[in-house]
């Protein structure tokens, strides 16, 4: 890799940038002499000495958005390590091109990226990759976790696992019985949520009630073929039917201050990214007494998959499973520690989060 095109961004590059929060290592990453990306990394893990977090190949609308997307969540992966018990600290990649696909030659030029920074920066895949893309640049670093088995299913376990914590919390059991629930989204995630719910309702002898909404119609096709009750609904309907929870799980930023105000549930649970578009409407949620479980906890299910795996150097589901188990009790702290303190959930996730990792 030419050591010229190998430049960290400064903090004066950053602070004017609202997602910036004293990142320890931001850089570009250099393609044909042009910027095509970046590596954010939040924080080095104090143990591992490790940032780490998934990649994605996005339609930015311009560099500048590239930057504050790595910015923002390779913060939230921070946060997610630290609560999850990871060593790691949080980092994000992010790739764009106006070809709209991943080129192998920009794929060589990330790895080249990846592999400058010597195993300070692991990573596995996100959105925006085929598989092909993905096979090239396994074989062009060492450097990527998570991407022997579908981290999907994990995802969607702990979901469930956070629901049941917020089910427990909100009514004092975990019944399934008499439920119904608001699915926003039906993708991978959503997919192994349902198994996990139907698993568990089928052992109880009471499947809930579900309204889904979707715009892919071969989801929509799966979701009716695994659960022919399930209703689909617009996606502007799912807002207003009254349910025991919504389940966000496609889009981030879909809970706003148009429709958090219209949302009729007691329970927000959901394996999104960014489910709040902003601090208002987290404090609308929590003023209208609605529970809310701390995206970044809720969906931490594949990330404890990716640490377990590199941790003990080989795959065990029932330890996985058992170690996803610390989803809901750390959900249970901080419901806990939100009605003693009478502070909004998130808020009271990212101190504990905070107290782990030390902000600089």
């Amino acid at each position: 890799m030419n050591p010229e095109a190998f430049s960290p961004l400064l903090p004066k590059d950053l602070e004017h940038y609202a997602e910036y929060a004293g990142h320890e290592l931001v850089v570009p990453v250099i393609h044909n002499a042009e910027v095509h990306g970046f590596i954010s990394i939040h924080r080095f893990g104090k143990e591992s000495g490790i940032g780490s977090g998934g990649t994605r190949f996005w339609d930015f609308g311009s560099e500048e958005e590239a930057l504050r997307d790595a910015l923002r969540l390779s913060q939230a992966m921070t946060y997610k390590h630290a609560l999850g018990g990871s060593p790691f600290g949080g980092a994000k990649g992010v790739l764009f091109s106006s070809e709209g696909s991943a080129s192998p030659e920009l794929l060589q030029s990330y790895a080249d990226t990846i592999n400058a920074l010597g195993g300070k920066f692991t990573t596995g895949m996100d959105v925006g990759f085929s598989q092909h893309e993905i096979d090239i640049l396994k074989s062009l670093t060492p450097h990527l976790v998570g991407l022997d088995r579908d981290l999907s299913e994990f995802t969607g376990i702990g979901l469930f696992n956070a629901l049941e914590s917020c089910l427990l919390e909100t009514f004092g059991d975990t019944s399934l019985a008499n439920r119904t629930f608001l699915l926003q989204g039906a993708g991978k995630v959503s997919e192994h949520f349902l198994r996990a719910l139907k698993e568990n309702a089928e052992k109880q002898s009471a499947l809930p009630k579900i309204f889904f909404s979707e715009i892919n119609p071969e989801r929509v096709e799966w979701v009716k073929s695994f659960l022919p009750h399930a209703v689909l609904v617009s996606p502007e309907e799912i807002y207003d039917i009254t349910a025991d929870a919504f389940i966000p799980c496609a889009l981030g930023g879909t809970i706003n201050a148009d429709t958090a105000p219209r949302l009729n549930v007691q329970i927000v649970c959901g394996a999104a990214n960014n489910q709040l578009a902003d601090e208002e409407a987290g404090e609308i949620l929590f003023k209208r007494g609605i529970l809310y479980a701390p995206d970044y906890i809720a969906n931490g299910g594949g990330m404890i998959a990716v640490v377990d795996e590199h941790q003990h150097k080989n795959f065990d589901r029932p330890r996985l499973i058992e170690r996803l188990k610390h989803i809901p009790e750390i959900l249970t702290q901080i419901f806990s520690r939100s009605k003693r303190e009478k502070e909004r959930p998130e808020r009271i996730a990212n101190k504990m989060a905070e107290s782990i990792f030390s902000p600089l």
